[in-house]
């Protein structure tokens, strides 16, 4: 099997790791902010559940 080395400009080479670095940060970005959703979520689910289970004091509703 022949291997094919392929020059690249420099600048272009550059230019392709500065995208995947952005491409990275805002995975990133969106990844936190999902959880951030889902910690929201599941506090919410939790204290309806706390709520309507009746382990809450009187009066504490």
């Amino acid at each position: 099997m022949r291997r094919y080395a392929i020059m690249l400009d420099p600048q272009k080479v550059e230019g392709l790791r500065d995208i995947a670095r952005r491409k990275a940060v805002e995975q990133r970005a969106d990844l936190s902010w999902a959880d951030l959703v889902r910690e929201a979520a599941d506090r919410i689910l939790s204290a309806d559940a706390t709520k309507n289970s009746g382990t809450c004091p009187e009066g504490a509703q």
